[in-house]
């Protein structure tokens, strides 16, 4: 787990919750000033040159980045160090033992306190403090309320959280004595959240609504986690009964044969004949002959009636283009031209982008037609699909596909979706992962007769659905457990 995760980990936790209620409830009573006058130091870390590698030469001290922020709450080693050399021409911030580091750009509010001399770059500022607060006191204080790091920093891309705005950050600081109870309560309560206990050990010195809140947020906390096992456990498994119901369909194991269909060699005779009716009218180009399928390429035997062809050998295939972005004659105009973030498994009518006739004319574009199944090839959108509603063109990254008459669109987009993972496998391996149109062409796949290809993709409608509703059933249950988690907080927050 990355140290940004763990953190996330700890502010979704009883910890957070518990200490936004002591602090924010049962200690109301102490009026909130700001941070700045509880600061002995504060400083903000910086990298060595590195164009001078004897800065880097020797591993000697530790010199932290953010990625190593959050973890746990005390640092001690980290991965990277810088040499004495560098500490000694002041290359670097020095932090003194027991200063809390603060993730202050990026993923800002991350906390950590140093259980020895080190630094840091750029983007961490460290606080020393005065007698006055422990800074283990103001690690579980800020813990809770990464908002306010959020709510100071500037409003850019990049969040940055400067040193004045980090001190006027105000916090409740009660005298010495309770700050020390509370650290030793939360440090209780984070030993029984690793080992997945709920608090039962209650000798502090503290307000008895802290122990019963704690209980209860615990036990709360434990069954919302039980929950949502749960429910990413059920996910997984009706991804899994999706990919078996595709299986099934395409191995012929879904619905019954008819030997009455006509079989699927007659509709290959079919195909052959229109495709060269077709490249005659000019209406399609000739493509080279794809090669005969080997019995070494054939996984599994077919129902009769069946046969195995390759995916070139039924469609119409064309990958699309990108208009030059220097014509702005080419934009912005009524023409559909698809994206493969915009292929999401379902039917398509609209796209982000549109194209004038005039790119249509003078580039290199493929018109698909309204039925025609659209397949991603780059990237981590391989293997992703679209039925089109309408005519649209493509960029270079998806291909497209009119289906010859003797199949029927639905049962190939079926048959893509049960091939994703394959694909997939053929574009792994390179700095981006792709497929071209050559891969996709060549694949062998099994054709059912006609009649058979529609009742498979009935029966897979039909089944598709009763999963959908099924992941319906189970965001519905994490909605509940949110819920459940969130009554059991107000109502305790109520009682303070």
């Amino acid at each position: 787990m990355k140290a940004s995760e763990k953190f996330r980990y700890y502010i979704n936790s009883p910890i957070a919750y518990i200490s936004y209620y002591f602090t924010e409830y049962l200690l109301n009573y102490v009026k909130k000033e700001k941070l700045e006058i509880y600061v002995d130091e504060i400083k903000t870390g910086k990298t060595p040159s590195k164009n001078n590698k004897e800065y880097y030469n020797k591993e000697e001290f530790s010199w932290f980045k953010p990625d190593e922020i959050g973890y746990e709450m005390y640092l001690s080693e980290s991965q990277n160090k810088i040499s004495n050399l560098a500490v000694e021409k002041k290359q670097a911030t020095v932090f003194k033992k027991n200063t809390l580091l603060i993730t202050c750009i990026g993923d800002i509010g991350r906390l950590g306190i140093l259980k020895k001399e080190a630094s840091s770059n750029q983007q961490i500022t460290g606080i020393l403090f005065k007698d006055k607060i422990l800074p283990e006191y103001a690690f579980y204080y800020l813990l809770c309320r990464k908002n306010l790091f959020e709510d100071k920093s500037s409003s850019t891309t990049l969040p940055i959280l400067n040193q004045k705005k980090l001190l006027n950050i105000e916090v409740r600081c009660p005298n010495f004595e309770i700050q020390r109870e509370f650290v030793s309560f939360m440090n209780y309560c984070m030993k029984c959240l690793e080992d997945s206990k709920i608090p039962s050990f209650f000798n502090f010195n503290l307000d008895n609504q802290i122990f019963e809140f704690s209980k209860k947020v615990f036990e709360c906390y434990y069954l919302h986690m039980q929950l949502q096992e749960t429910n990413e456990i059920n996910a997984i498994l009706i991804s899994k009964l999706r990919h078996s119901i595709l299986q099934e369909a395409v191995q012929g194991k879904l619905v019954p044969q008819d030997p009455n269909d006509e079989p699927a060699s007659v509709l290959l005779e079919r195909i052959k004949e229109e495709k060269e009716r077709l490249i005659k009218e000019g209406k399609i180009k000739k493509e080279k002959p794809l090669p005969p399928i080997s019995e070494d390429e054939i996984p599994y035997e077919l129902p009769k009636g069946w046969e195995w062809v390759r995916l070139g050998d039924i469609g119409d295939w064309g990958a699309g283009a990108t208009p030059s972005r220097r014509n702005p004659k080419y934009y912005n105009g009524e023409i559909l031209w698809l994206k493969t973030g915009e292929l999401k498994d379902g039917y398509i009518d609209d796209s982000v982008e549109k194209i004038t006739e005039l790119a249509l004319k003078e580039c290199s574009l493929r018109l698909n037609k309204p039925g025609d199944i659209l397949i991603a090839m780059y990237g981590a959108t391989i293997g992703k699909l679209g039925i089109l509603n309408v005519e649209a063109t493509t960029n270079q990254a998806c291909c497209g596909c009119t289906p010859f008459s003797q199949v029927y669109n639905r049962y190939l987009f079926y048959l893509l979706l049960s091939l994703r993972e394959e694909f997939k496998g053929q574009g792994a391996g390179g700095a981006q992962p792709n497929i071209s149109k050559q891969k996709i062409i060549n694949t062998i796949a099994p054709l059912p007769p006609l009649n058979e290809q529609k009742r498979i993709v009935e029966k897979v409608d039909q089944l598709m659905a009763l999963c959908d509703e099924l992941e319906k059933n189970i965001e519905q249950s994490k909605k509940d457990s949110e819920m459940l988690m969130q009554s059991v907080l107000q109502e305790a927050f109520k009682e303070a």
